[in-house]
C-alpha cells in the first residue's frame, strides 16, 4: 500500500471517530482515567497487595510505595502498569460510546521531586517514565478525536491527606506560616503546562486537544483558613501560571473543595476567561447514603436527588462540569473510603449491605441493574444541564469495582452504548 494510502485511510479514520463523538450539543461526556499515573488501592489492589506480603502493610499510598518499595521492583512493576492499564483500545471503545473527554489525574512528582522525597527523579525527556506514556495517550486522543484535561491530582504535602493525594495522613499542602508548598505548586503548574505547549508546538497533539489544566484536586476547603488561601489567593495565581504558558485557550479548571457549590456563585466572574468550576458528586459516603443502602426502597431517592441537582448546574454563575461521579450508593468497595487497610472495614457500610453490594457481578437482580441504569441515566440528564461531567472511573483492575468501571458498565449493558442517543429519565 502507498504512503499516500495509508494517510488516506488513516486521515477517513480521524474524522470518523470526530464525526461519532459529536453529539451537536458542546456537552463534555468525560470518564477519568483513575488509578494510571496516580495509583489508589482500590482500583488497582493487586500493585499493594503484592507488595505488603513482605511490608506489613506499610505501603498504603503513591509515597510510600516510593518509599518502601525495592526502586528497581518499583520501575518495572509500575512502567508496565502505565504501559497495560489503559490501552488504545479501551480509548477507541470509550469514542464509540460517546465519550469526548479524558479526565487524566498526575501526580506533582511527574515533574517535581524535592531532595527529601522518596520518588525517583522526574523524567527529564518525554522518552522516560509517565511522561512518555502520557505524551503516547496525548497522541491517541488526538488521533482519535478525545479532548484532555490535565488534572493535578496530588500536591505537595497533600492537599486532604487522603491516598488520592499521593500521600495518605496529615495535610500539609497548606501552613498559615509557610506557604513553600503552595509556591511549589505554581511552579509545578507552570512545569506541567510547558510540558503541553511544548507537545503542541512538536505536532503530538493540536491546541483543542488539550481542553484544559485542573489546578489543584480537592483540596480541604473545610478547613477554613485553606479555603480563604484558595478562594483569595491560589486560584488567581494559577490561572496567572496557566495562561502566561498557553494563553487563553484552555480551560482553568477550579475544584469545589469541598464548599457548597453556592460560594462559587458570582466568583472569578469579570477579567477570567475560560474559566470551570468542578463539582464532584458522590452517593457513596456518609452515614446518610450508606443507611439509605440498606433498604432497595432507597434506590429513588438516588435517582430523584440526582435529578433534582439539575438545579445546582443550571444556577451555577460559571461554567460547570461535575469531574467525578459513579454508581456506588455505598462506601463496601474494598480499601476505598480510608484507604489500604487490612482487613477493609468499610466506615459506614453494614456487614448486610456489603454482603449485597459486593457480590459478583453476575448474581446482581434484573432490579439492581436497573436501577444502576437509571441512576446513570438520571446523572447524566442533570449533569448535561451543566457543561458535562466525567465519570469516575473508566476502568478498575479486573473489573474489581463495577459500580465505578465505565467500560465494563458499558460491556454489560448499564451504561449506554450510545451517549448521544439515551434514554432520559427527570422529567424536571
Amino acid at each position: 500500500m502507498s504512503k499516500l494510502c495509508v494517510l488516506v485511510l488513516a486521515v477517513a479514520m480521524i474524522a470518523n471517530y470526530s464525526s461519532a463523538l459529536n453529539c451537536g450539543d458542546g456537552k463534555i461526556r468525560g470518564v477519568n482515567l483513575g488509578g494510571w499515573l496516580v495509583l489508589e488501592p482500590w482500583i488497582t489492589p493487586t500493585i499493594f497487595e503484592e507488595v505488603n506480603v513482605e511490608l506489613g502493610g506499610q505501603v498504603v499510598d503513591e509515597y510510600t510505595y516510593a518509599q518502601y518499595v525495592d526502586p528497581d521492583f518499583a520501575s518495572d512493576r509500575l512502567n508496565r502498569h502505565w504501559d497495560e492499564f489503559y490501552t488504545r483500545a479501551d480509548l477507541v471503545k470509550l469514542v464509540d460510546a460517546g465519550i469526548s473527554h479524558l479526565r487524566i489525574p498526575v501526580g506533582y512528582w511527574l515533574v517535581d521531586v524535592s531532595p527529601d522525597e522518596f520518588f525517583p527523579p522526574p523524567p527529564a525527556t518525554d522518552d522516560d517514565g509517565q511522561r512518555f506514556y502520557l505524551k503516547r495517550l496525548a497522541g491517541w486522543c488526538e488521533e482519535l478525536g478525545l479532548k484532555i484535561l490535565i488534572d493535578l491530582h496530588c500536591g505537595p504535602g497533600s492537599q486532604n491527606g487522603f491516598d488520592n493525594s499521593g500521600q495518605r495522613g496529615e495535610i500539609n499542602w497548606f501552613n498559615p506560616d509557610d506557604h513553600s508548598n503552595i509556591d511549589r505548586t505554581l511552579v509545578i503548574l507552570e512545569k506541567i503546562s510547558v510540558m503541553m505547549k511544548s507537545w503542541i508546538d512538536d505536532g503530538t497533539m493540536s491546541p483543542d486537544t488539550l481542553f484544559g489544566i485542573a489546578i489543584l484536586n480537592e483540596p480541604w476547603g473545610i478547613w477554613e483558613e485553606l479555603w480563604l488561601e484558595l478562594r483569595d489567593h491560589f486560584h488567581y495565581n494559577a490561572y496567572d501560571v496557566v495562561r502566561n504558558v498557553l494563553g487563553d485557550g484552555p480551560k482553568v479548571v477550579i475544584q469545589q473543595a469541598f464548599r457548597t457549590p453556592t460560594d462559587f456563585h458570582g466568583y472569578m466572574a469579570e477579567g477570567f476567561e475560560n474559566v470551570m468550576l468542578d463539582l464532584h458528586e458522590y452517593h457513596a459516603f456518609g452515614e446518610y447514603w450508606n443507611n439509605l443502602a440498606e433498604d432497595n426502597a432507597g434506590w429513588s431517592t438516588n435517582i430523584d436527588t440526582s435529578c433534582g441537582f439539575k438545579t445546582v448546574m443550571t444556577e451555577s454563575t460559571m461554567d460547570v462540569v461535575v469531574g467525578e461521579w459513579s454508581l456506588a450508593n455505598q462506601d463496601c468497595q474494598k480499601y476505598l473510603d480510608g484507604g489500604y487497610d487490612t482487613p477493609y472495614h468499610p466506615p459506614n457500610g453494614s456487614p448486610d449491605t456489603c454482603a449485597y453490594y459486593n457480590k459478583d457481578f453476575s448474581e446482581y437482580t434484573d432490579d439492581h441493574k436497573g436501577f444502576l441504569r437509571n441512576f446513570m441515566a438520571a446523572q447524566m440528564d442533570s449533569y448535561e444541564a451543566g457543561d458535562g461531567y466525567f465519570f469516575w472511573t473508566a476502568k478498575s483492575e479486573d473489573n474489581c469495582a463495577p459500580a465505578w468501571d465505565f467500560l465494563f458498565l458499558l460491556e454489560q449493558g448499564i451504561a449506554p452504548q450510545n451517549l448521544c442517543e439515551r434514554p432520559r429519565i427527570c422529567t424536571n
